[in-house]
């Protein structure tokens, strides 16, 4: 959002054009507030590569139709487990739609490269799967054999897990205190088995509430589903309260992959997360939200 909003100078030209794949960032990003801002601007033009009309969707210039995976032959690999495998086709294509593979091909052959680096087409796709593992099948472990730290075990002399190593480049952990006597509790946003980041969160979102521990509830004189106000420097909002016997005293939670619909005003968690980077790998810092909330 800095970026495109001209507030960080990390690039030599301002960008004018937006390409975004496979993400809803208007809900899904840090500073909500200030990602908005961005799609909103007239001077770049954003293009978005989509299956469903997300939130991302109503600020894009030009919403290109994607495929899902039942429309085509791919190879996939699995998020927390140990296989790739090839993913057949069940149905023809629905509309005019281009898979992730083709866009880049089209994108990548306008901007003066070789198809050969980028080939996305059908009889690339299936020369894949025909040189590898994925035309048929292989059992890596037997089910049940990979239980880590009795089938498996880090890879050092002692197979002991190592949180810090005197001969490593990065510093060990620490604790930095997020001191905001304004803004008291820690806003995490969990995910939940109702949506994957924001995927299904148009049809099956979780409760569009905040979760207040007992003590913090009482504090502030908030009974259960009552609406509160919650705010920080960053962003307001109004929700419902459910005082949660689970929740720690100075900790508050407002699911993850909420959209816009889902709370009043169009605001959700995101909204007041920190646009700063973590110390490791310069990752999103989405719980080191301070916030303070009161009753309405």
């Amino acid at each position: 959002a800095r970026v495109v909003n001209g507030d960080r100078n990390e690039w030599p030209v301002a960008p004018r054009v937006l390409v975004i794949q496979g993400a809803n960032p208007a809900v899904t990003s840090v500073d909500q507030v200030a990602m908005l801002e961005a799609l909103s601007r007239e001077e770049v033009f954003t293009v978005l590569h989509e299956q469903v009309m997300t939130d991302t969707a109503v600020y894009a210039d030009v919403v290109l139709p994607a495929t899902s995976h039942f429309e085509i032959n791919d190879v996939v690999g699995s998020y927390g487990s140990y296989t790739a495998q090839a993913n057949n086709k069940v149905i023809d294509r629905v509309g005019e739609s281009k898979s992730n593979g083709e866009v880049a091909e089209a994108l990548a052959l306008a901007l003066g490269f070789s198809r050969e680096e980028f080939d996305a087409s059908t009889e690339a796709v299936n020369q894949l799967v025909a040189d590898s593992l994925c035309s048929g099948s292989i059992v890596v472990r037997e089910p049940g054999a990979t239980i880590q730290f009795r089938d498996t075990f880090p890879t050092f002399g002692d197979r002991k897990m190592k949180l810090w190593r005197e001969d490593h480049h990065l510093p060990g952990p620490r604790f930095v205190p997020l001191e905001d006597e304004r803004h008291p509790l820690t806003l995490i946003s969990p995910a939940t088995t109702f949506t994957i980041n924001s995927m299904f969160g148009d049809t099956a979102p979780p409760p569009a509430v905040v979760k207040v521990s007992i003590a913090d509830a009482r504090e502030r004189g908030i009974s259960d589903g009552q609406l509160v106000e919650v705010t920080n420097s960053r962003a307001t909002i109004r929700i419902p309260a459910e005082v949660d016997g689970a929740m720690r005293a100075g900790v508050c939670s407002i699911p993850k992959g909420l959209w816009r619909r889902s709370v009043a005003g169009g605001l959700t968690a995101n909204a007041f997360a920190p646009d700063t980077y973590s110390d490791l790998s310069d990752g999103a810092c989405f719980n080191d939200a301070r916030v303070e909330i009161r009753a309405l």
